[in-house]
């Protein structure tokens, strides 16, 4: 399996698991619920887009490379701080539900490359 869709996919594993968490100590709210959903949505979608970017570079002379990456950034860095802009002020999102969503494909990644590197070990 393609390594970003194994990503995804455990982000949606772990979305789940503290859904499953949050209604076994009862503290599920329908905002923290649509915080986490926006924050992890939002941040498949900035992977992906990180991932788009570095197939482009990679093709790309170093000067033209430079520029692409540094505009792909900003708007990647945008695109978050309207996540967490929007999570601040709907009084429907939580906050901290969306930055746990935002940091789900980083945590996914470690999880998936530890896992892949363990594995191609054996």
């Amino acid at each position: 399996m393609d390594i970003t869709k194994r990503i995804v996919k455990c982000v949606l594993v772990v979305d789940l698991i503290i859904i499953g968490i949050l209604f076994a100590t009862y503290t599920y709210s329908k905002a923290m619920l649509l915080g986490l959903l926006l924050g992890s949505v939002f941040s498949v979608i900035n992977f992906r887009l990180l991932a788009i970017t570095i197939e482009k570079v990679v093709e790309m002379d170093p000067g033209r490379a430079q520029i692409h990456a540094g505009t792909r950034y900003t708007i990647r860095l945008v695109i978050t701080a309207a996540v967490l802009i929007l999570a601040l002020k709907a009084p429907y999102i939580d906050f901290i539900g969306a930055i746990i969503g935002l940091f789900l494909t980083k945590i996914a990644s470690l999880y998936v490359g530890i896992r892949s590197r363990h594995s191609s070990m054996e």
